[in-house]
């Protein structure tokens, strides 16, 4: 039996869907017309007489409703969607943002016959590959999450118990999430974003970078090219800023402490401001 024959044979219902976005803006028209368009959707009318509390973020200030955080910090501003709202929503806040920070995909799947183990299983397969950071938790109602990758990484993931997450029946709906962060994040949003199938996208997408470290996601995929190359450019700039961070950052530190501030920064050609000095590599 082929992967995609076994994985249709144990699959009922499946879904992909944005299901976290932060977007930013960086100047007063940019986020006034952020707010006034996400405050003038079709749909705020189900959520802006909702209850709402004071939100603060990072300097932001704002409004925080079920699924919807925004706010202001000077000129900028940013939104951030979560779970239904933020599927409802994505596509028409997202281009109304100058810069992605977060989005997260997740891929939701119904099993036929119930499954204690999925996560327990996607762990044991991450640990044959030996790449990265992992982990696995166990909850005090039985439930199981995966984490593959940091919080420190471009892009990490999450595997776990949906049903059990609700209250819910243990062991048939399970939860994928990939998680992305700058510098991914513009490129993967773009590509959303011009896509006539996004569900489509987001399985290859995560189904591929979930194989890429070792683990058979169970849902069946096709056309992965465009993910492939997604996720290619993702590895190569995760390996550039590990080549960064620890070969080239000892070496400038070690100039900067010896007085060579403004060669480094003319070796890097950048201009050297006196409120963006490079500071703590001692």
């Amino acid at each position: 039996m082929s992967n995609i024959e076994e994985a249709k044979g144990r699959t009922g219902y499946q879904s992909g869907a944005v299901d976290y976005l932060t977007v930013t803006t960086k100047t007063d028209k940019a986020s006034a017309n952020m707010i006034h368009s996400l405050l003038s959707l079709k749909e705020s009318e189900f959520w802006i007489h909702q209850p709402n509390k004071p939100w603060r973020f990072k300097g932001y200030a704002g409004k925080a409703y079920e699924g919807i955080r925004y706010g202001l910090r000077g000129e900028e501003a940013i939104v951030m969607l979560s779970g239904p709202t933020c599927q409802a929503l994505w596509s028409e806040v997202a281009p109304l943002g100058s810069k992605c920070t977060r989005i997260d995909l997740a891929v939701t799947i119904t099993l036929k016959d119930v499954d204690l183990d999925v996560a327990r299983d996607a762990y044991g397969d991450w640990l044959k590959s030996s790449t990265g950071t992992g982990s696995m938790v166990v909850s005090s109602r039985g439930g199981q999450t995966c984490y593959i990758g940091s919080r420190q990484s471009t892009t990490m993931a999450r595997i776990y118990d949906k049903g059990a997450e609700q209250h819910e029946e243990a062991g048939r709906v399970w939860r994928y999430e990939i998680e992305a962060k700058k510098p991914i994040t513009n490129p993967l949003l773009a590509r959303l974003l011009e896509t006539d199938d996004v569900p489509g996208f987001i399985f290859s997408y995560v189904g591929h970078w979930l194989e890429g470290r070792g683990i058979k996601p169970r849902w069946f995929a096709t056309n992965m090219e465009r993910a492939i190359e997604i996720e290619s450019h993702v590895t190569s700039v995760e390996k550039q800023l590990v080549w960064l961070r620890t070969q080239v950052r000892p070496t400038v530190g070690k100039l900067i402490i010896a007085g060579q501030e403004a060669e480094v920064y003319k070796a890097l050609g950048l201009p050297l401001l006196e409120d963006e000095r490079l500071k703590g590599w001692d």
